[in-house]
């Protein structure tokens, strides 16, 4: 996965008003181990995934955009919708593109 790959798979989750994604303008990213990541993030063992190796190299892509969760569940009975963060961290595996992490960032 490159660089551009990297940015374009994190942008398409956020939420924007026309349904497009934001321009890849507004994400910064740096490859670094899983380890690393994880620990930039605030998350440490046991919360990380033990099937990913910690040397692992990964994509850390921040997004200055919204973002409120992975969608695709109706919100049965009144339940309130998910809160929407004013940007996130993607975490993807820098191999395959997998999606690993979302750190939302909520103000």
């Amino acid at each position: 996965m490159t660089l551009d790959q990297a940015l374009a798979a994190a942008v398409q989750y956020t939420v924007m008003g026309d349904g497009q994604p934001p321009p890849t303008s507004d994400a910064t990213a740096t490859k670094l181990s899983y380890q690393a990541a994880m620990n930039h993030e605030g998350i440490h063992p046991p919360q990380t995934d033990p099937r990913i190796a910690p040397s692992r190299c990964v994509w850390l892509v921040t997004v200055d955009a919204p973002y409120a969760g992975l969608g695709g569940m109706p919100c049965p009975h009144g339940c309130s919708p998910p809160r929407q963060s004013s940007s996130y961290t993607a975490i993807l595996d820098a191999n395959s593109g997998f999606l690993i992490e979302i750190d939302p960032h909520y103000p």
